[in-house]
């Protein structure tokens, strides 16, 4: 990292705060999630380094990539959104810090609940008192795929439009990996990974369905967790075009849990 990258780097807004070129690894991003809105055109990306996620044009060449000009929204390779963490394009302080090392950000598919809308998973590894949640937002472009901002303000919400955290905040903390997406019913599937916990939690918050995957190798995890660990999960609908012809039934007997096979229960 030179002094005039850095340099740049600062002047696009790509880096907050006053950090210098030996700050600098080869993972800069630590890019985690991408996801593609083909009625928008648009890539979104989770950024957990800077703790954002940003919008991206998909409509541009190479070329217009590179410059401020061309695609859908003839901004080139310009960022359309950013949300998270104003404080990186000097649009607030870390008061308004929305997002800590947050994974998986997804828009939520047409006719589900929320359609259009953004659902991320807040690891919280970088608050003061870490916990995790899981934060809806609705960035609401306009007619040509923009998204307002206005001088000297950031990229609403200001806020998110749904978020669940446990009931004891502390209680429910993901240090690293885990995911989340919404599902048909209006309900959102949660990973909590480091410990391979998966479950369903209604609008309300309401915990109606959860499984803990038994599944391990022969190690606990770098954090010191039970290796269950589940980078992300999918729900995959019984009408599903995979499971056509295939007959599911519950596994049994279930597999031992590490910790059992150890006799600590």
């Amino acid at each position: 990292m030179t002094d005039e990258l850095l340099r740049r780097l600062k002047a696009l807004g790509y880096v907050g705060g006053d950090p210098g070129p030996a700050d600098f690894k080869a993972d800069l991003l630590h890019t985690n999630s991408i996801a593609y809105n083909p009625r928008l055109d648009q890539i979104l990306l989770s950024v957990p380094n800077l703790n954002e996620v940003w919008i991206i044009d998909h409509g541009t060449t190479t070329e217009e990539a590179a410059g401020h000009r061309g695609g859908r929204a003839d901004r080139g390779g310009d960022l359309l959104y950013r949300w998270g963490n104003p404080e990186t394009y000097r649009r607030g302080t870390a008061a308004d810090q929305q997002l800590f090392a947050q994974h998986d950000a997804q828009w939520v598919p047409e006719g589900h609940p929320g359609a259009g809308n953004i659902t991320i998973f807040n690891n919280g590894s970088k608050r003061r008192r870490p916990y995790s949640s899981v934060v809806e937002i609705a960035p609401r472009p306009d007619a040509a795929g923009g998204y307002a901002i206005t001088a000297d303000r950031p990229y609403g919400p200001s806020r998110p439009g749904w978020e669940y955290t446990a009931s004891a905040k502390r209680r429910f903390f993901a240090r690293f990996i885990s995911g989340t997406h919404r599902l048909a019913n209006g309900n959102t599937l949660v990973t909590s990974g480091p410990r391979g916990r998966l479950f369903e939690v209604s609008a309300a918050g309401e915990t109606v369905w959860e499984y803990q995957n038994p599944y391990s190798g022969d190690a606990p995890n770098p954090a010191g967790d039970p290796p269950y660990s589940v980078f992300r999960a999918t729900q995959i609908p019984p009408q599903h075009p995979g499971l056509t012809g295939r007959r599911l039934e519950p596994l049994e007997p279930q597999p031992t849990r590490w910790d059992e096979r150890r006799g600590r229960g």
